[in-house]
């Protein structure tokens, strides 16, 4: 069974509780036929090296398009160039995140 990322060290329990109560409502509605839940988090889960308070989060924005080529005509085949948007606020309950951990620069 895979471990869930454990969301910690947030301004809010937000994602925490929301996990919680979709997994079980989930849970509830499935009823007798759940075995084993392999995994049960949000999507796009985020690990921020720098550490301090990020949302666990982002949303994925889709960008699809076909080039040009030299000729003027569209290649056949899409390029993708999807980016994350990371949020500064929780989505759930609009507390600021603080940010990355400020550390002592070095002398």
């Amino acid at each position: 069974m895979k471990k869930s990322a454990e969301i910690n060290n947030m301004a809010c329990e937000c994602f925490k509780k929301t996990t919680a109560l979709f997994k079980e409502r989930i849970s509830e509605k499935i009823g007798e036929s759940l075995g084993e839940i392999e995994e049960a988090n949000f999507e796009h889960s985020l690990w921020h090296f720098s550490g301090g308070d990020h949302s666990p989060v982002a949303m994925n924005f889709k960008f699809r398009y076909y080039r040009k080529r030299k000729n003027g005509e569209l290649e056949s085949r899409q390029t993708k160039a999807d980016t994350l948007c990371m949020m500064s606020y929780c989505p759930l309950c609009g507390t600021k995140f603080k940010g990355d951990e400020k550390r002592p620069e070095a002398k």
